[in-house]
């Protein structure tokens, strides 16, 4: 019933149900320690180009800086999560990174239009990621459990950023 609320919620604020799903984790299925390593390892790859094209296409320096933050801390999560596949007998698929439609779509944006589409990426890409990385804080394998648990605060602290910064930017266009 909630998330039939939010769902309609959402839905009456202009999001596609596919952006929905994304923020919406589906609680049916848990997710297997073998999926969840694929799926961080594409998400985080995703965050990679997608912060490499916002510090060449950015235009306020907050978002730069904290795609520069974002970019750094995946790059070291990637090496982390392909020692703990390894570890698991998991084949993480080669960086597939940002899919043909959003490359284009971020490629016809530039300055405070690129800034807050970046945001929006950012945080929701975020959400999806830190629903999947609480989930596997609770995995029954203690090295999964224990990778899950040392990188949510650095993906809570670019969640939060980028919280920030969009609420500035909302804070600057009600001043104008």
């Amino acid at each position: 019933m909630i998330r039939l609320l939010f769902t309609s919620f959402v839905l009456a604020a202009g999001l596609s149900s596919a952006q929905v799903e994304d923020l919406v984790p589906n609680r049916a299925q848990p997710m297997t320690d073998a999926s969840f390593i694929r799926a961080a390892g594409a998400a985080g790859q995703r965050e990679i180009d997608l912060a490499e094209l916002a510090q060449a296409r950015g235009q306020d320096e907050g978002v730069k800086a904290l795609a520069s933050k974002i970019k750094t801390d995946h790059l070291q999560t990637a090496i982390d999560l392909k020692a703990l596949a390894v570890s698991k007998h998991v084949t993480v698929p080669a960086a597939a990174g940002l899919d043909k439609v959003t490359k284009e779509e971020f490629g016809r944006l530039s300055g405070a239009a690129f800034d807050r589409a970046y945001l929006d990426r950012t945080l929701q890409d975020h959400n999806q990621t830190i629903a999947n990385f609480i989930q596997a804080a609770s995995s029954s394998d203690e090295d999964v459990r224990a990778f899950a648990q040392k990188i949510l605060p650095a993906l809570s602290d670019h969640q939060r950023r980028a919280e920030e910064l969009q609420k500035l930017f909302g804070e600057r266009a009600k001043a104008r």
